[in-house]
């Protein structure tokens, strides 16, 4: 081999290096590679809590890209640049920044509206479309495009004496869900995303069943709950975690009384 040809490969192999790697020097999974064209656009409308910021972070680890959308009202009270760092969003759009709404959802498939309030629903029920929120989410179900709402705090708001009060609130939010509007838990934020755009890196199916029904599923969480357990089928007998996840004391607990055996790799 001549020095040239030498030099050339040197280059190509480093080159390689720098493609398949984070600056960090990790490798960037094929998760992130294979899924990086999916997009969502996350909706955010009131205060958010850890627990969803930490749910929000988990799609860029499955090459999911998260763009960002902030009422007027989270705006003055949210530290914009320190939540896009956390969650890894892509872009972010909120009141007062020029934005066509056209150009927000080019790409986008599923809108989440991880934070909702009773403010929202009540002008979405009633068609009111005087904000930048109001606008993307008509515009997203004329589309035809999905929108999961997480509704916790609309239903967990303090009920009032007032009967027709409650009564109406309940009925706006119905009428939302009658618009095409899906409910959606926390907890289920990465799971339905991964669902929608068929990406099976949460749970894969082993390609053969032994005869007895007994069937693997390779779980790619960090964390197996109660909740993981309790939904898997009856005819489930083994799950295969990697090395790193953390199954709860009381998912362990629930999975010895279903005979389901959790191999770690």
């Amino acid at each position: 081999m001549d020095k040239y040809s030498f030099c050339k490969k040197t280059v190509k192999e480093i080159t390689a290096k720098i493609t398949n790697n984070t600056a960090s020097g990790r490798k960037i999974s094929s998760a992130r590679k294979t899924h990086a064209d999916k997009q969502i656009l996350v909706i955010i409308t009131a205060d958010i809590n850890s627990q969803m910021l930490n749910e929000l972070a988990k799609f860029r680890r499955y090459g999911i890209k998260v763009n960002l959308l902030l009422s007027k009202d989270v705006t003055s009270i949210i530290n914009k640049d320190a939540l896009c760092k956390k969650i890894g969003a892509t872009n972010l759009y909120y009141e007062g920044k020029i934005c066509a709404v056209d150009k927000m959802l080019v790409g986008v498939s599923l809108v989440i509206i991880a934070v909702s309030n009773l403010t929202f629903v009540s002008k979405l029920s009633q068609g009111i479309q005087d904000d930048l929120v109001s606008k993307v989410i008509y515009k997203t179900l004329a589309s035809n495009k999905s929108v999961y709402m997480d509704a916790a705090d609309i239903k967990n708001r303090e009920i009032t004496k007032n009967i027709e009060l409650n009564k109406i609130l309940d009925e706006q939010l119905s009428t939302a869900k009658k618009m095409g509007i899906k409910e959606i838990e926390i907890s289920e934020y990465l799971m339905k995303t991964l669902k929608f755009y068929k990406v099976s890196a949460n749970i894969k199916f082993d390609a053969t069943r032994n005869k007895d029904l007994t069937s693997k599923r390779n779980y790619a969480r960090e964390v197996i709950t109660k909740s993981d357990i309790s939904k898997v089928e009856d005819d489930i007998k083994i799950l295969n975690i990697s090395a790193g996840t953390i199954v709860t004391a009381l998912a362990r607990d629930i999975a010895s009384r279903r005979g389901i055996k959790i191999i770690k790799k």
